[in-house]
């Protein structure tokens, strides 16, 4: 095996976790209207990119928290896992049910569809959208 492989999974288990923990902890205590500090918990996710960083904004992305974040909160915690969701082969399964969501907010779906096409989509993926595509009520999205 690759030691530094075993190193990098170390680093995330045993640094970089705890850490994410920590500050989604705090995150998780904030006002969701001082958005100011919002954004800046979404920067610092962000720049950690790996670890539990997109398991832990995956509720606030696909809208199932208790309480409602707004969109642009959303589409920035999007942003935050992008990398680290492509990174691991997951990008069709967590953006793809974002994108062809008809009752998703527009902008939700133009985010999640980005970043799906910057991974590494099959053409079963293609073919879903194409055919979502034919029945697309919103022409903002395709």
């Amino acid at each position: 095996a690759n030691k530094f492989a075993q190193r990098k999974t170390d680093c995330l288990e045993q640094l970089l976790n705890p850490m994410i923990e920590k500050y989604f902890a705090e995150f998780q205590e904030l006002e969701k209207t001082d958005i100011n500090q919002v954004y800046k918990y979404l920067s610092m996710f962000a720049n950690f990119k790996w670890g539990k960083v997109s398991d832990v904004l995956k509720p606030i992305i696909f809208g199932e928290t208790e309480e409602q974040y707004p969109t642009e909160v959303r589409a920035d915690a999007i942003f935050a896992v992008y990398e680290n969701v492509i990174e691991t082969g997951e990008d069709i399964e967590y953006f793809l049910p974002l994108v062809l969501n008809t009752n998703e907010d527009a902008e939700i779906r133009i985010t999640a569809f980005k970043y799906l096409m910057k991974g590494n989509p099959d053409t079963t993926t293609f073919v879903q959208i194409y055919t979502s595509m034919l029945h697309e009520p919103n022409f903002e999205v395709f």
